[in-house]
């Protein structure tokens, strides 16, 4: 009876722990709500401090270091006149789950007048620390044209590449194979550069315009592409690889001339992209954002 006492509760022990183990995916969706909650029950300033790396990337309106640009900003009063709350609805780590990135809604509601001020769609890139903590590494916002209830929202989870790099590559040699494919989408004619651009995207690639939408036929993927043709220059300023090489991010901004009119005055806007191997070990373009008018 001993026995069979000690071996139930080494059994109770082991489900235990695996209900309390996480997926790396997991880990970074709850992450990413403990953000969303922190800024909810505080403001947007502490939980930014709180929640980026100490090199994160925010846009305003070019790149700038996130924990600089809200530690110079004045103090929120509490409770805060300002309520930003999101949820992801779709997040996707490396293999190693050491990098990963999540996108989804945003609400932000100017709780004075109790309405909704703005609404869109983030975009994050997060790294584990060496303590096992996610930290935000890239965060951009997107406006949209109707906001989404958030409580609504569920979560999809991406799967990790299927292929594995030789160990001990070259991660640096890697990184350039990546920055060397995004110049090739600025060089030669539009339909030279947009003819690379396809060629890059992953089947079923999200882009993040106007909410976040999958390219799941022929017709949204020619669509998105030809939107894309208003762009004439993506400027690569930063981003990093997985260090099991099959995940990487970048950053930067584009040039782009409304109704491609060349004489008219160039705007200028950021981008971020995720970047995957694929099962023969090409990278592709799994998430695109970037919203030329």
């Amino acid at each position: 009876m001993l026995a069979m006492k000690r071996l139930l509760a080494f059994c109770i022990a082991l489900l235990t722990t695996a209900a309390l183990a996480q997926s790396p995916v997991d880990s970074l969706v709850a992450a990413e709500r403990a953000f969303a909650k922190r800024s909810h029950d505080t403001n947007v300033r502490d939980a930014f401090l709180a929640y980026f790396a100490d090199d994160g990337i925010v846009f305003n309106p070019g790149p700038t270091n996130a924990k600089a640009l809200y530690a110079n900003s004045a103090p929120i009063p509490s409770p805060s006149p300002l309520t930003l709350d999101w949820a992801p609805a779709y997040a996707e780590v490396s293999q190693s789950g050491q990098l990963g990135f999540t996108t989804g809604p945003y609400v932000r509601t100017d709780n004075v007048k109790k309405a909704v001020t703005a609404q869109g769609t983030f975009f994050s890139v997060w790294e584990k620390q060496a303590k096992g903590d996610w930290k935000v590494l890239l965060d951009c916002g997107v406006p949209t044209s109707n906001a989404v209830n958030l409580q609504s929202v569920s979560v999809t989870t991406g799967t990790p590449s299927t292929f594995h790099a030789k160990a001990g590559g070259d991660m640096q040699a890697e990184m350039m194979e990546i920055t060397t494919a995004e110049k090739a989408l600025s060089l030669g004619t539009t339909e030279a550069r947009m003819k690379v651009y396809d060629e890059a995207l992953a089947p079923n690639a999200f882009v993040v315009q106007d909410g976040l939408k999958q390219l799941t036929d022929v017709a949204s993927r020619k669509k998105h592409v030809d939107e894309m043709k208003l762009v004439e220059k993506w400027y690569l300023r930063g981003g990093t690889i997985s260090n099991t090489h099959d995940l990487a991010y970048v950053y930067g901004t584009y040039e782009a001339h409304a109704m491609k009119d060349p004489t008219g005055k160039a705007q200028l806007g950021p981008f971020a992209r995720i970047w995957k191997r694929d099962a023969q070990g090409k990278w592709r373009i799994v998430v695109d954002n970037t919203q030329p008018h």
